[in-house]
């Protein structure tokens, strides 16, 4: 029996790997995992900094959507909360508190957050 290539050309036997080759074992890291839940949004000392340094030359207001669309909201703690509820809890005190467009972002290592 004799083996071509896609050119019609033949190929060595020897050339096919016939011979076993041993599986690698590989190691069962995962590519990332969890590590917690933040809270972000935008505070409004910084809405009221950005507010502060507007400056119009049309005579415009200051368009807070268009802020929050542009710019990265703020994370609210430092620590990440292990309890998604607790997160929750978190981020309905700081809607109460008056911050805008408020998010529970899961923490994964190995990805960009």
């Amino acid at each position: 029996m004799q083996f071509v290539n896609i050119h019609g050309q033949p190929i060595a036997a020897g050339s096919l790997g016939g011979g076993h080759v041993a599986a690698k074992k590989s190691k069962a890291t995962p590519d990332s995992y969890h590590k917690g839940w933040k809270v972000v949004g935008f505070s409004p000392e910084q809405l009221a900094e950005a507010r502060a340094k507007y400056v119009s030359t049309d005579g415009k207001p200051f368009d807070e959507v268009t802020f929050m669309r542009t710019n990265k909201p703020v994370r609210a703690s430092k620590k990440p909360y292990v309890i998604h509820d607790a997160a929750e809890l978190f981020k309905a005190m700081l809607e109460r508190q008056g911050w805008k467009v408020v998010q529970v972002v899961p923490i994964a290592k190995g990805k960009a957050e």
